[in-house]
């Protein structure tokens, strides 16, 4: 069976290669593709301790994962629903943050947005939605491999970015891809995303020394797919003048784990804000150009802040959270009760039942977690902040509120 898109899926048969993974949409069955997928050859491979053997195994799931992951939602978008309108721009709207603006600009700047893409294109839909009437490009960078042992991967974009979901955006979307002319031999567990933030700065230089399109006053954000400012923060950043000495602005957003009636604690949050991660981060041109590093997060530490917006990490989308398991930098399977985790409810018919389980947050954390109820009116008021094109179509993203996706059942 080959689907339109493309892509290549896996067919069960004693032995495989990665030339049986067509990529394709209508017609496939997830239920019927992880039921014939040989988790006891798996298991056999973890047992054997090395890493060559279960990497395969991994390989193959990763791309009959990959078809369901660019696979639109069911559930059609709400035209009817709106963001609420943005405030007029004056010297009061900008004194919200007097830390951090002086009053109105003479004239709005550009703002570039730059964000690393793996497997996540639902929240990516949210992403561009929340914010494509403000910035004025997306640098969506993207690489040929997996951070966890640099597998192959299908890119992302170029089989979604033709969708009805996505043709909207391609005038303000420039794809910057990392192929094996980008490789690089570090050992550490994050060497792969360190090196792709490196080398998307420097697609960026090129590429804007090419158009002269940002000059030194311009915005640049640097941030993950799933980290979502609130709307308002960027029309501030854009129209409002940063006082003198501030050229780094990290945005604190709400992070909750999976569902969202919770609230996370994580690690690093932006000043007197411990239920808020600092990312992302807006630099002045001018400031990033200076950095002796590549710029990138800076995960509240850059001194000055805003707050809203949301995390949509731990997505519960079963697809997505089975490749994460698989690809991200401290991630990989290697170990037979690290397959077990799917293939035992796979195993038993038991789907549904996996998908929610595993959007649950993870029993280590549990403890840095609390209802979203028992958080101050001001938290839930001015951080915790719903990205519009999400609130307004909550049944295309079911997992959010623990309701099982149906592309799958």
């Amino acid at each position: 069976m080959v689907y339109s898109s493309g892509i290549s899926y896996y067919r069960a048969k004693s032995k495989f290669s990665i030339a049986d993974i067509d990529y394709e949409i209508q017609g496939r069955n997830f239920t019927h593709d992880m039921t014939n997928f040989p988790w006891e050859d798996f298991k056999a491979a973890a047992r054997t301790g090395k890493t060559d053997n279960t990497d395969k195994y991994s390989q193959t799931l990763i791309l009959t994962l990959a078809t369901y992951l660019i696979e639109p939602p069911f559930v059609p978008i709400d035209e009817t629903c709106q963001p609420e309108p943005l405030p007029t721009i004056n010297d009061l709207v900008c004194s919200k943050y007097p830390k951090v603006f002086s009053g109105q600009r003479n004239k709005p700047v550009k703002i570039g947005h730059m964000v690393q893409i793996g497997f996540d294109v639902d929240i990516l839909e949210i992403h561009l939605n929340e914010l494509y009437d403000i910035v004025d490009h997306f640098f969506i960078i993207e690489a040929t491999v997996t951070h966890y042992h640099k597998m192959m991967k299908p890119l992302i974009w170029e089989h979604v970015k033709f969708q009805d979901r996505f043709i909207k955006f391609k005038d303000k979307v420039v794809h910057l891809i990392l192929d094996d002319t980008d490789e690089e031999n570090g050992k550490d567990v994050f060497s792969a995303e360190n090196y792709q933030e490196t080398r998307r700065w420097q697609k960026f230089l090129d590429w804007n020394n090419r158009t002269n399109q940002y000059s030194d006053d311009d915005i640049i954000g640097f941030g993950d797919t799933d980290e979502i400012s609130a709307r308002i923060n960027l029309h501030l950043l854009k129209n409002c003048q940063l006082k003198n000495g501030v050229e780094m602005v990290d945005i604190g957003i709400w992070f909750p784990y999976g569902p969202i009636n919770q609230v996370f604690k994580p690690d690093f949050p932006v000043p007197n804000n411990p239920y808020t991660l600092g990312d992302p981060t807006y630099y002045t041109l001018r400031k990033a150009k200076s950095s002796k590093k590549a710029p990138s997060r800076n995960r509240g530490t850059s001194g000055h802040y805003m707050l809203g917006g949301m995390h949509m990490t731990h997505y519960g989308y079963l697809p997505f959270q089975m490749v994460k398991y698989l690809s991200c930098s401290e991630c990989g399977i290697t170990k037979e009760d690290q397959i077990t985790l799917f293939s035992n409810d796979i195993e038993k018919g038991d789907i549904q039942k996996l998908e929610l389980r595993l959007l649950e947050t993870k029993s280590d954390h549990s403890s840095r977690i609390q209802d979203i109820s028992h958080m101050d009116d001001f938290f839930r008021k001015e951080v915790a902040i719903l990205p519009w094109f999400y609130n307004c179509n909550r049944d295309r993203y079911p997992v959010w509120e623990r309701r099982n996706d149906p592309r799958l059942f």
